[in-house]
């Protein structure tokens, strides 16, 4: 919408004063030639005629010659009775062709009054008084009077032009119009004709005796010129401004793309001298024809005082066809802006115009404001091409002196398709303090603003932006009819922000009618909205807000306060009655007579929980509004006195939707909550394009809001690790508020308070982590870690309980593990395909000191494991070297003591044989001991004859029970139910005699001989290792006994990789390859009927060696081969 440069009448300023600054330089300067008219014949020597001849023939360039007066008394002419001194002539005197001064100032027995008369009644022809042509500029004419010339008394062409100081249109004494028959009074015109200046320039000189007194004409001035300045004037009235003189139509009119300042420049030097009093006239002022400027500072209609009416009959000013910017009243630049305002009587309107501003004006009061004057003066912006667009009336709302633009007046209205348009920060319909009506009993048009005839795009109060939104509020009220109407098939228009039927303290004024009525087809209007758009409507001897019509849809009517309106708060048609909801929403009407919300249940306090059901048109949404009164009104709907929030249903295939919903704003017992719909319809195809707001229904039923029950909270008992944070969740209930609108605090009574903190919504949690080995509660019994909390719950409406909760604090103990295992490879990791665990090693647990705390023995796979109480401290793991195989290198857990969460963080290599680490309140894992496999050497396995013979089978059958259990646990696909499960003092027998009768003598028969030299592998593994065999029987057989044994020792697969599932001529312990062995074997194959065992390799156990389990058993024989033959006994 239009927005004025608030700088819009520099321009005419600063051209004002260039041109003062010339004038004053003229008078003081010495001049070319004077002039003096001695006599008042029409010619001859002497006289005004031939004064004017002499001048124009003494060509002077840009100096201007002056004519003086020095006429005595003895004259013909001279009035002995008024003092003054005719000239009439015959014929129309010269045209003025070069820079010339006439001072009627010059005259002995001037007083500040002028007293030289030129008078036209002897012509009868239409012509000027004197006439400055386009030759002559910078020229003067003051100091006359000058009446009855048909066409205009003065007449001006040139640039630069004064006029002041003269009685135009009047007689001698400024009291009485000359004539009914005088043409114009001042006829300013042409393209060149700029700068001319009527009246005073107001610096302080002579600026009383500057103004002029312009009444009694046809046309009082008339401007068709640039930059025209009329300044001091009286214009309509006698000398002393207090009667009326009038001219005939206008007092001023300013047509053909003319541009003028009107009144004062606002510099604060003469501003109050530079008012013009306009008054009188059929018209004040009339702006046509693209013509515009500044109207400042000026009392139009009203007498010198601004106390008295002098009327112009018809209108204050008008505007007309005209797209020139037109500032009327202040530019709220923060100089003199009182000074600027108007006082105006018969009101603004205008005609087919734009781009104008009406700020700071009283219109219809004096100069007090408070006082009114002649009739209801309002604005009105009419015309259908083009109609009227871009006018403000009041503030801009930039945040600079919004105030001073508020103009006072009774009504405003818009017509014909007038859109763009802004109303803000004016008081309509009450005095200048906005506390009082400012008329009483009915007067015409009687709204305080009219939107008819298709005005659209229109703004009634703030834009929201905020920025001055509360001076952007229009104060409409006191006024005999509706504070807003809305007529015919206006649309798009907002109001917004506005108070209506209030006065500026919110207080009783009311308006006579209702606070907004839309009625015909006006549609698509917003009547309030959220936060600074929301107006106040109340105190209305109607309704608050009225749709009537049928063409009257898709207006909405949200978020504003509606209260204490005699009617309804908002009725949807005219029988004064709520008009009841139909199922299914299909009728049509005003609004469409959307259905309104039905409640269900409300829950006041510090937040509100409404609930209920809409029933409208199916699969749509809606806004619902809710609003709380302090009374019911007594239809018991509505109104809405104080806008809570909205929510957003949608209703199903049925028409129905419910809702439930919380709002932020506070209720209290008592007071009545009340709801309204607002359909939202998708005007476009773009889905981030929000829904558009349209029909608004009435006001539900209302719904009392009850008296509050407080929560409810009782004692828990938390129980939570050490060294955590997170207690749990405090559990309280009401009976009549949602639980999520409680709100928990720790009171500060409790013995172990200033130890947690909790969240609004009940979460409690330690400041800091407790540790159960230092315990610093101090409740109950102090010290033994369980703590005392007290808890306060608040519900919405501020009530409270409070319970007492314990925490007790658990111990947590942390664990220590790892493995020790032969590390083929050397790599630090443990590779479990060629890599062996070894169990039975002692490790020990030290503190930091060295002092022994725990000792483990591996198992399982060679791991051990340690649980310490304190899972902060530093501890030591040191390992017993088993015998067997070579010491290698400790592998410290966790990524080598790096940070990894959950895990420990600190490490430190001793030696081979310890290390040393920090827990960090959690488990320590991977703290390997990593040792170094010997190679093969004799002594170590004995080949498969050994274990047929009669020695072999006497060691074998020594191996016990721990041989079967051995056997079965390890090799279970290869012996299969050979065995029996190991608790018989005879079972080894039955091993014995299985190797001497299946393996090796079928051996002999031609198998292949690995099964045998995978056997025979397994037993010296077993005997060799006293910790597998519990003791060293066989060192007496021959072989080499350790605590290991040879499943440890290390050997190289060469190139039969694949039959133990590693890469070629990878290292492995000889356990490794046995297992090895075993999970290529199929479980449970037979051979044959009569055996429950499986030939090594054979894969899928079905009995039959193909040609690759062949190739697998030559490879896994040729590698046990070697190492069985390599470590003889």
């Amino acid at each position: 919408m239009f927005v004025s440069p608030k700088n819009s009448r520099r321009h005419l300023s600063k051209s004002r004063s260039n041109h003062l600054l010339r004038v004053e330089q003229l008078e003081d300067r010495r001049l070319l030639a004077t002039f003096t008219v001695l006599n008042t014949m029409d010619s001859g020597a002497g006289s005004l005629r031939q004064a004017i001849t002499d001048a124009n023939a003494n060509l002077n360039g840009a100096n201007a010659d002056e004519i003086h007066f020095a006429i005595p008394t003895s004259d013909p002419g001279y009035d002995v009775v008024t003092g003054a001194y005719s000239i009439r002539p015959g014929s129309a005197l010269p045209l003025i062709t070069d820079p010339l001064v006439i001072d009627g100032w010059t005259q002995p027995g001037w007083n500040r009054v002028p007293i030289i008369e030129l008078e036209g009644s002897n012509i009868a022809a239409s012509v000027s008084g004197l006439t400055i042509g386009t030759n002559s500029p910078d020229s003067t004419i003051r100091g006359l009077v000058v009446n009855r010339f048909l066409r205009s008394q003065i007449e001006v062409a040139a640039p630069r032009a004064v006029v002041q100081g003269n009685y135009v249109g009047t007689d001698v004494t400024g009291t009485v119009a000359a004539s009914t028959t005088s043409g114009m009074g001042i006829f300013v015109e042409g393209s060149i004709a700029r700068d001319v200046r009527i009246g005073t320039n107001g610096d302080g000189n002579n600026d009383l005796a500057e103004r002029n007194i312009i009444s009694g004409n046809s046309r009082g001035i008339d401007i068709r010129a640039y930059d025209t300045l009329i300044a001091g004037n009286f214009i309509g009235t006698d000398v002393s401004g207090s009667f009326a003189v009038p001219n005939r139509t206008e007092g001023i009119i300013v047509s053909a793309s003319g541009t003028v300042l009107i009144g004062t420049n606002g510099d604060g030097v003469a501003d109050e001298i530079e008012r013009n009093i306009v008054s009188g006239n059929n018209n004040g002022v009339r702006m046509i024809q693209n013509s515009g400027g500044v109207i400042a500072g000026n009392f139009i209609g009203t007498d010198v005082t601004g106390t008295q009416l002098i009327a112009n009959t018809s209108t204050g000013i008008s505007f007309e066809f005209s797209s020139t910017p037109l500032l009327i009243g202040t530019d709220a630049d923060g100089v003199a802006d009182e000074a600027e305002r108007n006082i105006i009587v018969g009101g603004i309107g205008t005609n087919g115009a734009s781009n104008m501003v009406v700020a700071g004006n009283y219109l219809g009061t004096d100069v007090s404001g408070t006082v009114a004057l002649g009739p209801a003066t309002v604005i009105g912006l009419d015309g259908f091409t083009p109609p009227s667009t871009f006018i403000r009336i009041g503030t801009n709302g930039d945040g600079v002196h919004d105030e001073v633009e508020r103009n006072v007046l009774s009504g405003i209205y818009l017509n014909n398709g007038a859109n763009n348009n802004v109303i803000a920060g004016n008081y309509i319909g009450t005095d200048a303090t906005g506390s009082y009506a400012l008329r009483s009993g009915p007067y015409s048009g009687g709204n305080g603003v009219m939107l008819l005839a298709g005005a659209h795009d229109n703004r009634i109060g703030t834009n929201g932006d905020g920025v001055s939104d509360e001076l952007e509020r229009n104060v409409i009220a006191g006024v005999p009819g509706d504070g807003v109407r809305f007529h015919g098939s206006g649309d798009h228009n907002q109001v917004t922000g506005n108070y209506i039927g209030t006065n500026v303290l919110r207080e009783s004024l009311g308006n006579s009618g209702s606070g907004v009525y839309l009625s015909g087809v006006a549609n698509n209007n917003q009547i309030g909205g959220e936060g600074p758009m929301a107006n106040l409507i109340a105190h209305n001897s109607s309704n608050g807000v009225v749709v009537l019509g049928e063409g009257a849809v898709m207006n909405s009517i949200r978020g504003n306060s509606i209260r204490s309106n005699t009617g309804l708060g908002i009725e949807l048609d005219s029988d004064n009655s709520v008009t009841p909801n139909d199922q299914g929403d299909a009728d049509t009407g005003p609004n469409n007579l959307q259905n309104y919300p039905e409640l269900a249940s409300v829950i006041g306090g510090a937040s509100t929980n409404v609930a209920g059901t809409l029933n409208s048109l199916p699969n749509t949404s809606f806004l619902i509004d809710l609003y709380a009164n302090t009374v019911a009104d007594p239809s018991g709907h509505g109104e809405g006195e104080r806008w809570l929030g909205v929510t957003t249903v949608k209703t199903d295939a049925n028409g129905d939707a419910s809702f439930s919903v919380t709002l932020a704003s506070a209720t209290a017992a008592g007071e009545y909550i009340t709801a309204t719909a607002t359909r939202l319809e998708d005007h476009d195809s773009d889905p981030t394009t929000p829904l558009l707001e349209t029909d608004t229904s009435e006001f539900s039923a209302v719904l009392l809001v009850p008296a509050n029950q407080p929560p409810t909270i009782s004692a828990q008992s938390f129980s939570l690790d050490e060294n955590q944070l997170v207690v749990g969740t405090v559990l309280a209930s009401d009976d009549d508020l949602p639980e999520d609108s409680l709100s928990f605090s720790i009171t500060g009574n409790g013995p172990d308070d200033a130890k947690f903190a909790i969240s609004a919504s009940g979460g409690l949690s330690f400041l800091v982590a407790p540790d159960f080995e230092n315990p610093t509660d101090v409740g109950g019994s102090p010290g033994d870690n369980v703590y005392l909390v007290e808890v306060q719950v608040t519900d919405a409406a501020n009530a409270t309980a409070t319970a007492t909760m314990s925490v007790t604090v658990n111990n947590i103990t942390a664990t220590i593990n790892g493995t020790v295992f032969v590390d083929a490879n050397n790599n630090g990791l443990f590779d479990g395909g060629s890599e062996s665990a070894i169990d039975a090693v002692l490790v020990e647990l030290l503190n930091e000191t060295g002092a022994v705390l725990d000792s483990d023995t591996t198992a399982m796979g060679g791991v051990y494991a340690f649980e310490v109480d304190d899972e902060f401290a530093t501890y030591r793991i040191r390992e017993t070297q088993p015998s067997g195989v070579d010491d290698g290198q400790a592998i410290l857990g966790d990524a080598n003591g790096n940070s990894i969460t959950g895990e420990a963080v600190d490490g430190l290599i001793l030696s081979t044989n310890e290390m040393q680490l920090t827990l960090t309140g959690i488990d320590a894992s991977d703290y390997d001991f990593a040792e170094a496999g010997q190679s093969v050497q004799a002594g170590d396995t004995a080949t498969i004859g050994f274990w047929q013979n009669r020695h072999g089978q006497a060691l074998i059958e020594q191996g016990g029970p721990q041989l079967v259990n051995w056997l079965n646990t390890n090799f279970g696909n290869i012996f299969g139910s050979t065995f029996s499960d190991g608790s018989g003092g005879d079972d080894a027998r039955e091993v014995a005699d299985f190797y001497k009768n299946e393996f090796f003598k079928k051996k002999l028969q031609g198998t292949s001989k690995v099964d045998a030299q995978f056997m025979a592998l397994a037993l010296s593994t077993f005997f060799t290792s006293s910790n597998l065999s519990g003791g060293s029987t066989a060192s007496g057989f021959g072989f080499n006994v350790t605590e290991t044994g040879i499943g440890t020792k290390v050997v190289n697969v060469g190139s039969s990789g694949q039959a133990f599932n590693v890469a070629d001529n990878s290292d492995a312990t000889i356990m490794s390859l046995l297992l090895a062995t075993n999970s290529l074997t199929g479980a449970d194959a037979d051979l044959d009927a009569s055996e429950d065992y499986s030939h090594v390799y054979d894969l899928n156990g079905d009995g039959i060696l193909d040609e690759y389990e062949k190739s697998l058993r030559a490879m896994a024989n040729a590698v046990y081969t070697l190492v069985n033959e390599s470590g003889d006994i």
